[in-house]
């Protein structure tokens, strides 16, 4: 059996919304207005690039769509690969 597990993803868009209620339930941190996030923490393990993010944040997931990843660049932003 060659088919892929699922993977759980979420939105760029999901996450510019969400960020700062994360940062406050502890899922997140947040320092000098630059956010550092890892999915594992929230049951994702890709991030998809539908919507935007308008906060510089430092993702950790096990992997990015190419325009995710292009879309937390233009943002300042850092999507680091497990």
């Amino acid at each position: 059996n060659s088919r892929k597990p699922e993977q759980n993803a979420i939105n760029l868009r999901d996450i510019d919304q969400r960020i700062d209620d994360m940062v406050e339930e502890g899922l997140a941190t947040e320092e000098d207005g630059k956010y550092v996030l890892d999915l594992d923490d929230l049951g994702y393990d890709k991030v998809l690039g539908k919507g935007h993010l308008n906060k510089e944040v430092e993702i950790h997931a096990d992997s990015f769509s190419s325009s995710a990843e292009r879309k937390i660049q233009e943002a300042d932003g850092e999507a680091v690969e497990k």
